[in-house]
């Protein structure tokens, strides 16, 4: 190998590269000073190079890759770096100045002529235009899943968590921390825990994609939260499962609300079947009884009996008390109203 010191005879652009024409590719050909010699047609179109410029000046490694250390690009290009025959990422710059992303491979010629480097380059403007959009819509997803007022998480298939947004965390009264070293069964009322563990192997078998449940998570204060979840499972491209991700959004307020409902509604119902004064059946409870015994009188035979208390109030109430205990339980006793 000839003294790299020594400028070199240029290398005949002949044969070699008119069939380099043909390949699609960036090509150059450089001496070992970096000088190019040599140029493909692709090189000509993509870069506007000419022969003669310094690759010193026309390429430059990202600091993302070595540091921006131009020295090591200059060893490289004189057929001395470590990099020498490896591929990595670079920028090319154009003869109008702007950047062009690249894949550089240098790899020394040393053969029958004069030693110098073949430069292989690869345009990778559309795949960092690529990159910089999944980076985008990665950044926009974790923004919203930092700002989504619904509490969310990322679950492994272990049921642990991998990730949750500050949301959840103000839902379960626990800091991220925490969460990150516990798992949802952990959280869940142990009343909860089996229907949700049953949707979720129903998903990991693939009979779902999603399910939706009402449950009940322990909060770190000692307290209770209803919560609507929704989870979704993650698979890779072989449709094997990944990862769950986890919906919780507070229902608390709902699920008070509907057992306050129910609540007054069998309160009403009680007040429409009881008589104010005695507590007992009134005649409409005691009608709908008398239609109920005579739809069964065939199974069950019954029969009905007929009293009249005179008195004030108090004495009607203690009265009503002394059938009620010799009744004890066997039978209905309503007040129709009047002592009657």
């Amino acid at each position: 190998m000839s003294d790299p010191r020594q400028a070199p005879s240029p290398v005949a652009a002949g044969d070699p590269l008119l069939l380099l024409d043909a390949v699609a590719q960036p090509f150059a050909l450089a001496d070992l000073r970096g000088r190019i010699v040599a140029l493909n047609a692709a090189a000509r179109t993509t870069f506007g190079w000419q022969r003669g410029w310094s690759l010193d000046e026309r390429l430059s490694i990202p600091a993302r890759e070595s540091g921006g250390d131009a020295a090591e690009l200059a060893r490289l290009l004189h057929g001395e770096g470590a990099l020498l025959g490896r591929t990595l990422e670079a920028d090319a710059h154009h003869r109008d100045g702007h950047r062009i992303p690249i894949q550089l491979t240098v790899t020394l010629l040393d053969g029958a002529q004069e030693p110098c480097l073949a430069v292989s380059m690869a345009d990778m403007t559309e795949r960092e235009r690529a990159r910089a959009a999944l980076d985008q819509a990665q950044s926009r997803t974790a923004d919203a899943f930092a700002a989504s007022g619904v509490g969310v998480a990322v679950v492994g298939l272990d049921g642990r968590f991998l990730e949750v947004n500050p949301a959840l965390c103000r839902l379960l009264d626990r800091d991220e921390e925490s969460l990150l070293r516990c798992s949802f069964q952990e959280l869940t009322h142990p009343d909860d825990l089996e229907l949700d563990l049953e949707q979720l192997r129903s998903t990991l078998a693939g009979v779902l994609d999603r399910y939706h449940l009402a449950k009940r998570y322990l909060r770190a204060d000692g307290g209770i939260v209803w919560a609507m979840l929704t989870v979704t499972i993650v698979r890779d491209r072989d449709g094997r499962p990944r990862h769950f991700v986890s919906q919780v959004q507070d229902i608390t307020d709902r699920k008070t609300s509907e057992d306050e409902l129910r609540r007054y509604t069998a309160q009403l119902a009680t007040l429409v079947d009881t008589d104010p004064l005695t507590g007992l059946a009134n005649r409409r409870a005691l009608t709908a009884a008398i239609e109920a015994a005579q739809r069964g009188a065939e199974d069950e035979p019954w029969s009905l009996a007929g009293a009249q208390l005179d008195g004030d109030g108090t004495t009607l109430v203690a009265g009503t008390q002394r059938l009620a205990e010799a009744l004890a339980g066997r039978g209905l006793l309503a007040h129709l109203g009047g002592g009657e």
